[in-house]
């Protein structure tokens, strides 16, 4: 019989604690040398959106979750921490057409020309 139960408490709870969890790797980015149960009792004082019997219940079972999914969490935190490559104007960019730009800015005259004829006239000598 392969089909027997095992003994005891049944593993995991199945609540989603993706949300703190992220949020502790965040804050472990963010301060380096600073360690997951450090991090974990900072947030579970920080926030009140957390389910569990207590705070100490809140940490310990956000810290088992740590223990397997701590490295990814880390390394998606560091991906998130990175700066994000600045746009640079070159040979091969685009540009935004100023024909875009001038439809945009008719549209806009336009709305405001139907709901309210009067300001769309001291609209109009701006342009």
């Amino acid at each position: 019989m392969t089909d027997k139960r095992s003994r005891g408490r049944p593993r995991g709870t199945g609540k989603n604690d993706t949300v703190f969890l992220t949020m502790v790797a965040d804050l472990m980015v963010k301060t380096p040398g600073l360690k997951y149960t450090t991090a974990m009792t900072r947030i579970v004082r920080q926030r009140t959106d957390w389910d569990a019997a207590s705070p100490e219940a809140a940490v310990r079972r956000w810290q088992v979750k740590w223990k397997v999914q701590g490295e990814a969490l880390l390394a998606a935190a560091h991906e998130r921490a990175m700066p994000k490559p600045v746009a640079r104007i070159g040979r091969h960019s685009r540009l935004p057409d100023m024909s875009e730009a001038q439809a945009i800015v008719t549209l806009s005259l336009d709305a405001v020309r139907n709901h309210d004829p009067v300001h769309y006239r001291s609209l109009e000598t701006t342009r």
